[in-house]
């Protein structure tokens, strides 16, 4: 899957997804699952590798999708500092009810006779691969990290883009032109969610709240026509390539 949509080769696959697994701190958690396989059911040993993999791959997918490939020890140094602080406040950043889904999915897993701190540390798995965007985003403008990270996560927040980011994950790959679609939506997610926050960035406010403010008030139009295509998109059944893309237009038009 990875081969086909990244358009990489394997050689370059594998260098990312040791670099990803470093960064992320993957090898211990892997470890950890080891030490307990026997003592829980086969089952859930299956899904916290499985949930492990889908973080890992989107990971992955988030390098090999861009030229930046991470190639010193300096710059894996440079995403692990960020990881581990990031992950620390992890709480201050995103939204209660993605906080609360969290809580939940680590409470079903304890209920699974999986350590508490083993199931933290892969549930948060599926927001903290987003932080690699927040400290490249840390990298390029030099705002202080937790500014991009509050930014970041509030117009996630706002414009309800985790939704966005699993309804294009489902998209279907049967075909190789159906896998290049998904594989371009995605590309153009994460393009669109960083320039949003790079917009923001660019505002005089002198706090993360003020920016949020100016550039909301300058394009309160586009937002709302946003939120409106938003609501019928959610009201419908099924998630289709055009609804994708016509949601990503327009957030683009609030990112200019």
């Amino acid at each position: 899957m990875l081969l086909e949509e990244s358009g990489q080769n394997i050689a370059a696959i594998v260098t990312v997804f040791k670099r990803v697994c470093k960064i992320l701190g993957i090898e211990q958690l892997w470890q950890e699952i080891e030490a307990i396989e026997g003592t829980i059911k086969a089952g859930t040993i299956d899904e916290l590798y499985l949930l492990i993999r889908k973080s890992v791959e989107r990971a992955m997918y988030r390098f090999l999708s861009s030229t930046e490939l991470i190639d010193t020890d300096t710059e894996i140094n440079f995403y692990i500092e960020g990881i581990e602080k990031l992950s620390k406040e992890m709480d201050d950043f995103i939204s209660a009810q993605n906080r609360q889904q969290s809580a939940e999915n680590i409470e079903r897993l304890k209920k699974q006779q999986v350590p508490e701190s083993l199931a933290k540390n892969i549930i948060i798995l599926d927001t903290l691969y987003l932080c690699l965007d927040v400290i490249g985003l840390n990298q390029q403008t030099q705002q202080p990290l937790e500014d991009c990270a509050q930014i970041f996560f509030e117009l996630f927040d706002t414009f309800d883009l985790l939704w966005l980011r699993d309804q294009i994950n489902q998209l279907p790959t049967t075909t190789v032109w159906e896998s290049l679609a998904k594989s371009t939506s995605r590309e153009e997610f994460k393009r669109v969610s960083c320039q949003l926050t790079l917009t923001v960035l660019s505002n005089q406010g002198q706090t993360p709240q003020s920016k949020m403010a100016e550039c909301f008030n300058l394009r309160n139009e586009q937002i709302n026509r946003y939120k409106k295509l938003l609501a019928m998109v959610k009201s419908d059944s099924a998630i289709e390539l055009e609804k994708v893309t016509v949601l990503l237009k327009e957030l683009d038009k609030i990112a200019e």
